[in-house]
This record gives structure tokens, C-alpha cells and sequence, in this order.
């Protein structure tokens, strides 16, 4: 009872002793958090303010299946930039030019081996599996079909802010639509940039060759 008495009243000492843990216990919480939060000192050049994405959106180390053939982690981005694009086999004929886009960047940066594309599909039903593989592939692009579970395509559209919907109808049937944006992965598997669907490939392959020398400049 007598413990109890002391800690009784804004003067006690066991409340003085109380207040000071409390506040020490914040203060090293605050400096541990400003000393991970750093202000960004680069400036970003005023052409590369509207593509570029800052901080980079990291993927998440997810599997991922690459055409029911192989396993692709994160790490497949890695030492290379890729120019990626979400997409299902009922999007044509609108993803026709978002795939030309893909196809010009894919074969002016073809002797670079850390360059590359590749395709999400949207579709995560079972029976779809391969099916926009086979489309593309009939419309004459040789891409990489990324396929998966629906968390794991929810999870990737949610890092990449890659706007889609899918509308479920009463007879089983469903609809889904879709932004028609590229995205650019840095060699650290991170979001780097985001073009619009207005952008032309000229104008992303010379965007993309400023942003590969913001890129160097700032590691």
C-alpha cells in the first residue's frame, strides 16, 4: 500500500519516474525513425517529374508462374530494366499499340541484355492459363506471359498502381478493364517510371534514356 501511495499525485516520485520513462521511450522512437527517413536531395529534371516514380515501388519476392513452364521471383527484375505491361486475352484490339510499344522498345534495346519486357495477365482463371500467350502470339509480339493466383496479380497490380476491373455477371461470365499504362522496373526490382497510353515509343525509348542516366547519376 505504500508503493501504491507514492505513485498517488502529479508530484510523486513514482510518477515523475513514470513520465520521464515515457518520454525518453518517444524520444528514441522519434530519433530512430528520423534517422530512416531521408529527404530526397536529388533534383528531378522538370522533362522526368511527370514519368518518374519516387521512392521506386519494390516487388515483393512473390512467385510467380512464367507460363505454367517455370518459377519467376522478383529477382528475375534484377540487373535489368524491364518495360512491363498488364494485360488479359480479352483486351484486344485495345492492347494492340500498347504491344507495339513493347515490341519497338523490345527490339531497339535488343542487343541489350539488360533490357527486357514482359506481359501480366490480368486473368488469373485456371481455364485461361496460356490463352493470351497464344493471342499474342498470333498477333505476331513474342513476349514473356506472367501468370499467377489472383492475391499474387492483385498484390503486383497494387505495387505497380496498375488500375483494373472486373465485373462478375449473374450467367457466370465476367468483364474486365483495364488502364493500358507501361511501367518501367529498375535493376533493384523497384517501380521506376509510368507511361501514359498517350506516350508514343519514340517518346519512351528517349525518356528512358534520360531516366537510365538520372538513374546512374543517382547511386
Amino acid at each position: 500500500m505504500a508503493d501504491r501511495k507514492r505513485c498517488q499525485g502529479l508530484n510523486s516520485k513514482c510518477f515523475l519516474f513514470t513520465y520521464l520513462v515515457i518520454v525518453g521511450f518517444l524520444l528514441v522512437l522519434w530519433f530512430n525513425r528520423t534517422g530512416l527517413v531521408h529527404e530526397e536531395q536529388r533534383v528531378i529534371p522538370a522533362q522526368l517529374q511527370s514519368t518518374i516514380a519516387f521512392p521506386p515501388r519494390e516487388i515483393s519476392d512473390v512467385l510467380i508462374g512464367l507460363n505454367e513452364k517455370q518459377v519467376l521471383t522478383n529477382s528475375a527484375f534484377n540487373d535489368r530494366w524491364t518495360l512491363v505491361y498488364f494485360s488479359h486475352a480479352n483486351c484486344l484490339p485495345k492492347c494492340v499499340k500498347p504491344y507495339e510499344k513493347l515490341a519497338s522498345f523490345q527490339s531497339a534495346f535488343a542487343s541489350h541484355d539488360v533490357v527486357g519486357v514482359a506481359v501480366i495477365d490480368l486473368d488469373s482463371e485456371e481455364n485461361q492459363r496460356g490463352t493470351l500467350a497464344k493471342l499474342v502470339a498470333q498477333e505476331g509480339f513474342k513476349f514473356p506471359i506472367i501468370e499467377a493466383e489472383t492475391n499474387v496479380i492483385e498484390a503486383l497490380a497494387k505495387t505497380f498502381i496498375a488500375l483494373y476491373l472486373r465485373t462478375d455477371f449473374a450467367n457466370g461470365e465476367y468483364q474486365i478493364e483495364q488502364e493500358h499504362h507501361l511501367f518501367l522496373v529498375d535493376p533493384k526490382s523497384g517501380v521506376y517510371a509510368v507511361f501514359d497510353d498517350q506516350d508514343t515509343s519514340a517518346e519512351i525509348m528517349d525518356t528512358f534514356t534520360q531516366l537510365r542516366q538520372f538513374y546512374a547519376k543517382s547511386e
